[in-house]
């Protein structure tokens, strides 16, 4: 798999496109919902997603990856217990 370069940082977050990424654990879709909402309350951003990865204990699929990456500025993903 070719190597993904990471989004340079941004400079507001006042109409980015944030991204949300479950992980796949147990808690995680509901921690991710409450962050996208305050993201966009607090600061303006835009919430995409959520996208859901098949496990928690494997890397995120290229076909994954590839369809989220043009939808989003950034990403946000958590891995809570």
């Amino acid at each position: 798999m070719s190597r993904i370069e990471p989004a340079s940082r941004l400079t507001r977050l006042n109409g980015a496109r944030i991204g949300l990424l479950d992980p796949g654990k147990r808690t995680a879709g509901a921690i991710l919902k409450a962050v996208g909402e305050r993201l966009a309350a607090d600061h303006g951003a835009e919430v995409v997603g959520p996208w859901r990865k098949t496990s928690p204990y494997r890397v995120c699929s290229k076909k994954l990856l590839e369809g989220i990456v043009p939808q989003c500025d950034a990403l946000v993903m958590g891995v809570v217990d």
